[in-house]
């Protein structure tokens, strides 16, 4: 929603709900406040209610990084000694 669409719609409660003129908010304070409002909803999360639940949660986290191997300990310090290599001078 764009500024002028949510304008357009606190205008809209503003002028049907004569309690949202009452609260004497501001714009900014409405928009804010429905933000927060929207953002709560959208935290809720699911509760576990079975194993089988655990388990398929995993699952879809398992498929937001793709297929790709998580690197071995000893590759991640091979990357931090090259790192450390080419910042040194070498003398």
């Amino acid at each position: 929603m764009d500024f002028l669409q949510a304008r357009y719609h606190y205008w809209q409660i503003a002028s049907c709900d004569p309690s949202a003129r009452s609260e004497g908010m501001s714009l900014s304070a409405w928009l804010r406040s429905a933000a927060l409002q929207r953002l709560r909803e959208k935290q809720r999360s699911n509760t576990f209610e079975s194993p089988a639940d655990i388990e398929e949660f995993f699952r879809s986290c398992d498929g937001l990084e793709g297929r790709r191997r998580e690197p071995d300990w000893e590759d991640h310090m091979g990357v931090m000694d090259e790192s450390r290599q080419r910042g040194s001078s070498k003398t």
